[in-house]
């Protein structure tokens, strides 16, 4: 134990963590959100900046150049998933950047509340579907439709919560819209 707090670096906790990883989280899906906020995918800009040969191009909507803040904000295609999400949560979001969506984020999945538990979820969710179809995308796998993205979160994400016992459900609007009941 010794070594390991003389070797190690350390850092200040981020404000984000509990946002990230959470008792329900699905762990490939909190990963992959890890990456997102610290800005550590490869999307195309910052390969270009290693030195890639790469179309710089968002593949997901072929209009604007691949960054986090774009594939994961102002792409139209992310957009419609993440409308679709926002939707199946029962909030209303009004952001006018990744930033913005990272403090909402913050603040209404502190906590343990049922709501709190769900927009975790939904955002990991989101986070790692989006990155999931570009990837496909990108090594030639078939497109699919932002609806069939929305799906598989949603089958993600009811069969996480209905293995919840803590969790219930009754006559709830958002039970309705995630096919938990």
């Amino acid at each position: 134990m010794i070594v390991w707090e003389v070797i190690r670096h350390k850092q200040p906790k981020v404000q984000w963590h509990r946002t990230v990883l959470g008792a329900l989280s699905i762990p490939k899906q909190s990963f992959i959100t890890w990456l997102v906020v610290l800005n550590r995918l490869p999307t195309k800009d910052r390969m270009l900046k290693w030195g890639c040969q790469v179309e710089a191009t968002c593949i997901l909507c072929g209009i604007e150049l691949e960054s986090r803040d774009h594939l994961f904000w102002a792409c139209s295609y992310s957009r419609r998933v993440w409308g679709m999400v926002v939707q199946a949560c029962g909030v209303q979001l009004l952001h006018n950047s990744w930033d913005d969506l990272l403090g909402w984020i913050q603040r209404a999945g502190k906590g343990k509340t049922l709501k709190a538990t769900i927009v975790r979820l939904a955002w990991n969710s989101f986070n790692y579907y989006v990155w999931m179809e570009r990837n496909g995308r990108l090594h030639q796998k078939e497109p699919k439709l932002d609806a069939e993205v929305f799906d598989l979160i949603k089958h993600d994400f009811k069969w996480r919560l209905l293995g919840c016992r803590r969790c219930s459900f009754p006559g709830s609007c958002i039970a309705e819209a995630w096919g938990l009941q």
